[in-house]
């Protein structure tokens, strides 16, 4: 079929393509099977030489076109993974902060929880809270002061270590 000067050369080409020994020899192996295998008709073709190297070619093509979409998919999947993780890391964090500021309210008066969201979250000044509760100003900064000591020194009791315990 193909004469040993002939092999040589397909062998070269499938290298030049592919820059790697063993993928050379799989390429040609595959296409010299893939003549073999087929229909008598392409047996009887006029350049044996240039249909081969076609075939070796596109083979090659192939390969790489597959390859490229793997690399693309993994890429995609491992970006996807990457970007779900840091959702979930930030979903925990959150949960975790919800919790953490669920607790110190928890031990807050209702009348000490209304304040604290009307001056943080509602961002009122202590007069504006005065003339919607009624009383002086000084009177809620005071509270608002009272509120704010309350929440810290309660955090810094947890966040410290107990006595007995190591550091």
């Amino acid at each position: 079929m193909f004469s040993h000067s002939e092999l040589d050369s397909l062998f070269r080409y499938s290298l030049s393509l592919c820059h790697d020994n063993d993928e050379a020899y799989d390429l040609l192996y595959n296409n010299i099977e893939k003549l073999i295998g087929s229909n008598s008709e392409l047996l009887q073709i006029n350049s044996k030489m240039a249909f081969m190297k076609r075939c070796i070619r596109n083979s090659y093509l192939d390969v790489r076109r597959h390859e490229k979409i793997r690399l693309i998919k993994s890429d995609i999947l491992k970006l996807g993974y990457e970007e779900m993780q840091r959702e979930i890391d930030s979903l925990e964090d959150t949960i975790i902060r919800e919790q953490e500021v669920e607790h110190l309210l928890g031990d807050l008066q209702s009348d000490e929880r209304e304040l604290l969201y009307l001056w943080a979250v509602e961002d009122f000044t202590a007069q504006e809270i005065a003339e919607i509760q009624g009383g002086a100003r000084g009177t809620w900064l005071s509270r608002i002061h009272r509120i704010k000591k309350k929440l810290r020194a309660k955090t810094q009791t947890e966040t410290s270590p107990k006595q007995g315990d190591q550091i």
